[in-house]
């Protein structure tokens, strides 16, 4: 489909296991100390431009981190609240706007496969 996608876990064994799903680069975030360099390393990765999709478990801990790596036009698709329900710096949406980005909220439990497919296109 000519889509270069980046795999972002805590350990070894989750960042082994995108690889082997096919994941073109890694990062665990265990080893980068700060949102900043998080989101340098992921603009390096996309010469700039930012991610198109965002498929996000956590939510609320990388809200902010999440809109600086979205790039104009990008899905984010929260399915998932490991880092909480609430935005702890305050919820600025002004970046989401610039960036014309659509976020979406859903649950995953209990759906079929056709309709988690659905949510990427």
């Amino acid at each position: 489909m000519g889509i270069k996608s980046i795999g972002v876990a805590s350990s070894k064994d989750k960042l082994d296991m995108c690889k082997w799903l096919g994941v073109d680069e890694i990062i665990n975030y265990k080893e980068i100390n700060t949102p900043e360099l998080f989101t340098e390393e992921v603009m390096k990765m996309t010469d700039g431009k930012g991610v198109d999709y965002i498929i996000d478990p956590i939510c609320a801990s990388n809200f902010q981190q999440n809109c600086q790596i979205l790039a104009m036009d990008a899905k984010w698709v929260v399915y998932g609240f490991l880092g909480g329900f609430n935005v702890s710096d305050g919820l600025n949406m002004q970046l989401l706007f610039k960036k014309r980005a659509s976020l979406l909220t859903t649950t995953l439990r209990g759906r079929s496969i056709e309709y988690k497919t659905k949510l990427m296109t």
